[in-house]
């Protein structure tokens, strides 16, 4: 589909998700409706003429304008040891006013003033500074245009485009145009004049985007020094004009006020699949929250989308979505639905299930498992051969599980006990360690959070055995996001430009280095392919006391609930191991830290290691691996996602239609391919007891909650299953089916 103000342009396609419906007007109200009716009633849509703050404010114009103008008519250089900023521009008279206001900006930001360097030619000249600070500021900026567009104010958003203006726009028949080579300048640009109430329109001259501005150009020009002209004002008719009765709607007014604008829309070709991305807008108290989706020349149209439930679902939250008839006033902190006012703090009750939306406390109760259920579950057990244990990393979904029926823990991921509290202080602590005693320093402060830990999932498993992998994720994704840091750092500089006193500039520059030290512990832990890098036994081998440390949590853990005359029975998995002495190396540090915690505590436990086996290589070298590992659990959701070659994470995009179009019969990371990666594991199995006949085998991938993938494992003689606590009872039952498959 194709929009523009002026139903000339043709070539300004927006695509969108299936379920977005349009914004339009509609008898004078502003209305949702599906995009196919719109195209049919060749209606106008609806286009969001303003963004508003996204954080906080920085407020600092000189910086704003003198990273437009180099941007434009200069250049950053950056080095690890030294840097430069350069603005180039002719010696002329009228230019004059803008040559010297660019030096003059950086100078009020940096406290440094850019010098006269060398002569372009006969005319032209180069201002530079050759401090690093000034560049790598620049280029910090440079690198994260529209993050750091979206913490300005109005007035560095206005200087910033005056930069941009003067150093590559023109001013001609009232409106304003600028010529745009980079796409994240173009971004930027897009993204102020959103923020400042403009719609710009974009076209494209080979690879030169035209930026055309035609709204504030009296503020703009206050604002730039070398573009300046008469700006012609432009004629309205007044809503009296419009309306011949002189009257106007409530609801047309409140439309009129807010920051909407109009397009045509129609279509120009077929459907196609492509990437969307959404924005998330409060444009209007009557509207709340929306979404916008950015056209191919960057116009921002209004939609509304549906995947409320879907998020909800996976943060384990109800959710009644589709609810349309409610008004949401956000200000007022309130919602109304058929003359029924909800304010903030009063009790409504929600119905996942129905649907239904209740006014006021409803009562409620825990689930509970009926007789008949519990009998049904008898026969199960009295049927199955496979194990069922539970994937869980808490006490509390421990006991879940085993209220459920759960034999075990076959997963417990250990880093997720890493984000708890103040222990993530720590972890990022051992990550910007700088040797390997400051590593131990901050290893030793997580050594106690971690045995309480596993002390609570070893009373709640009394007698029964848990599965415990050692750190698998790589250690970037423990760190804030690069974005995050450096609005952070922004923030923080502007506060200490504004510091007076001495104690709490102390502070601000203490908290500065640490900012900067993680941006540059976040840079270099950055990988192109994470699920390919750095992470699962590579950490173990590379940095040992992590493992070391681990180790010691777990092993002192279960001999203190040891001596309370509670059974622990600890199997120690390390994960990604695709070469045998990858795990030889792990399991020397297992074993000598048990040893050592055993002799200290003066008590024996009974322990196995083993290992993940989510690699095909793994697989293929099993009885290698067995040699040393003494039980198997195999990773299916990582063994699919090797075997397949594609990401789980961005399979959707693709997997519906390959089920759809009959290529696959069903979703691998749902159901086990069993033709695939099924083989990987029925002869990682048959490899591994080759070597070791009593080794124990299971699997801990989301395909162990899976009737026909439990079905498979009981036929390649897997001795349990595990999954989550809520499909433990769908675990049994699958189990018992395939024994009674089997037999008849």
């Amino acid at each position: 589909m194709t929009v523009s103000q002026t139903e000339r342009m043709d070539d300004n396609l927006l695509r969108m998700t299936s379920d977005h419906k349009m914004y339009t007007l509609e008898n004078r109200r502003l209305i949702k409706k599906p995009l196919a009716a719109c195209l049919e009633d060749d209606d106008a849509l609806c286009v969001v003429g303003e963004i508003p703050l996204y954080q906080k404010s920085m407020n600092d114009p000189s910086l704003a304008y003198a990273a437009g103008t180099i941007f434009t008519d200069g250049r950053v250089h950056l080095q690890r040891t030294k840097g430069s900023a350069t603005f180039t521009q002719k010696d002329m008279p009228e230019k004059r006013a803008f040559i010297g206001a660019v030096p003059s900006s950086f100078a009020d930001v940096f406290a440094h003033p850019m010098r006269e360097g060398r002569e372009i030619s006969s005319s032209a000249h180069d201002s530079i500074s050759f401090k690093r600070e000034p560049a790598r500021i620049l280029s910090e900026i440079e690198g994260n245009m529209v993050p750091w567009i979206m913490n300005l104010d109005r007035a560095s958003l206005l200087s910033f485009l005056a930069g941009v203006i003067d150093g590559d726009g023109i001013f001609t028949n009232n409106r304003i145009m600028i010529s745009v080579s980079r796409e994240p300048l173009l971004q930027g640009v897009v993204a102020a004049c959103l923020r400042l109430g403009i719609v710009p329109q974009v076209t494209v001259d080979r690879n030169i985007h035209n930026v055309q501005i035609v709204e504030l150009l009296d503020e703009l020009l206050s604002y730039t020094q070398r573009i300046k002209g008469e700006v012609q004002e432009h004629h309205y008719g007044s809503i009296e004009d419009v309306n011949h009765v002189g009257r106007v709607q409530e609801a047309l007014e409140q439309i009129l006020q807010s920051p909407l604008r109009m397009v045509q829309a129609r279509q120009v070709g077929e459907v196609e699949e492509s990437t969307v991305y959404n924005f998330e807008v409060n444009c209007d108290e009557e509207l709340g929250k929306n979404f916008i989706v950015f056209t191919s020349r960057y116009t921002p149209v209004l939609v509304s989308n549906s995947h409320a439930a879907v998020v909800a679902r996976g943060m384990g939250k109800c959710c009644v979505a589709g609810c349309g008839d409610i008004s949401v006033e956000e200000n007022a902190k309130r919602f109304s639905v058929d003359g029924t006012v909800v304010n903030e703090g009063d009790y409504i009750t929600l119905n996942g299930s129905t649907g239904d939306v209740i006014l006021g406390h409803v009562d409620l109760m825990d689930p509970e498992l009926s007789d008949d259920f519990n009998l049904l579950m008898e026969w199960a057990d009295e049927a199955r051969k496979l194990g069922v244990r539970t994937n869980a990393d808490t006490p509390e979904d421990a006991k879940v599980a085993r209220g459920f029926g759960a034999e075990g823990i076959g997963l417990c991921r250990t880093e997720h006990m890493f984000f708890e509290g103040n222990r993530i202080d720590a972890v990022r602590e051992m990550i910007l360690a700088k040797d390997k005693e400051g590593r131990k320093a901050a290893l030793v402060k997580l050594l106690p959070y971690q045995r309480e830990d596993f002390v609570g999932i070893f009373e709640a498993m009394d007698g029964l055995p848990v599965t415990i992998r050692t750190l698998d994720p790589p250690l970037h994704e423990f760190l804030p996001k690069h974005e995050e840091l450096i609005d952070e750092l922004y923030t923080l500089r502007f506060r200490l430009r504004d510091a007076k006193e001495i104690t709490e500039i102390d502070q601000l520059v203490e908290k500065i280095n640490e900012t900067e030290a993680l941006i540059r512990s976040v840079g270099q832990l950055h990988e192109f392919n994470p699920m390919l890098g750095h992470r699962g036994c590579r950490l173990g081998l590379v940095y040992p006391e992590i493992t070391e440390m681990q180790v010691r949590a777990i092993f002192e853990a279960a001999a203190e609930v040891t001596k309370r005359g509670i059974k622990a029975l600890p199997e120690i998995m390390i994960p990604l191991v695709g070469h045998v002495n990858e795990l030889k190396q792990q399991t020397e540090i297992v074993r000598r830290v048990a040893e050592d915690v055993m002799s200290h505590e003066n008590v024996e436990l009974e322990y196995l290691v083993g290992t993940m086996i989510e690699l095909p290589r793994a697989a293929l070298t099993a009885d290698e691996i067995a040699e040393v590992a003494e039980f198997f659990s195999f990773g299916t959701n990582d063994l699919t996602q090797m075997a397949f070659g594609m990401s789980r994470d961005d399979a959707g995009k693709f997997l519906q239609f390959y089920v759809e179009a009959g290529i696959l019969e069903k979703d691998p990371f749902q159901a086990l391919d069993q033709d695939g990666v099924g083989q990987l594991v029925k002869m990682g199995v048959e490899r591994g007891r080759s070597t070791r006949e009593t080794l124990k085998v299971g699997i801990c991938g989301e395909h162990g909650g899976e009737p026909s993938s439990v079905e498979f494992c009981h036929s390649v003689g897997l001795d349990y299953v595990s999954c989550s606590p809520y499909r433990v009872p769908i675990a049994r039952l699958a189990a018992a089916q395939a024994v009674i498959k089997e037999k008849y």
